[in-house]
């Protein structure tokens, strides 16, 4: 389900009106994915579990598109390659740590209880992260970049 949703996300990935607004794109897609978690945490059925994965499938990649065309468009040339392999490492490094993570929590909680937080941190910090983005750019004339 997950794939399935990834893909139609990749169909709806690159939208160009999304143009001066990619980090708040980026942003409140996360929250959407956090959403997904929530329902899946709190799924009462398989059916409403695989609609919640498919929800997740949709909005990874247009997160990840985002602050992929974000970085291309805010980065010196010579060293896009830098930030790009950078951004890799660090997004890489994060989820090898959040499997640990989840691991360890899980043992001590619940797997129900971990992937509501995760759910909720996704959420609020991507909610949150939005608005302030869009608080910046309204300042400097400027939508999101």
């Amino acid at each position: 389900m997950f794939g399935l949703g990834n893909l139609a996300g990749n169909l709806l990935s690159g939208n160009p009106r999304a143009g001066r607004h990619l980090l708040a794109v980026y942003c409140l897609a996360w929250s959407l994915v956090g959403t997904g978690f929530l329902i899946l945490a709190l799924a009462p059925s398989l059916v409403v579990a695989a609609l919640a994965t498919a929800w997740m499938g949709i909005f990874t990649p247009l997160a990840n598109v985002s602050m992929d065309t974000h970085i291309a468009a805010v980065v010196k040339p010579d060293r896009l390659l830098r930030v790009y392999a950078l951004q890799r490492s660090v997004v890489v490094g994060a989820s090898a740590a959040g499997a640990f993570a989840v691991a360890a929590g899980i043992e001590a909680l619940s797997g129900t209880a971990v992937i509501t937080a995760a759910g909720t941190w996704m959420l609020l910090a991507g909610t949150f992260s939005a608005i302030g983005v869009y608080r910046v750019g309204g300042r400097s004339g400027r939508a999101c970049v």
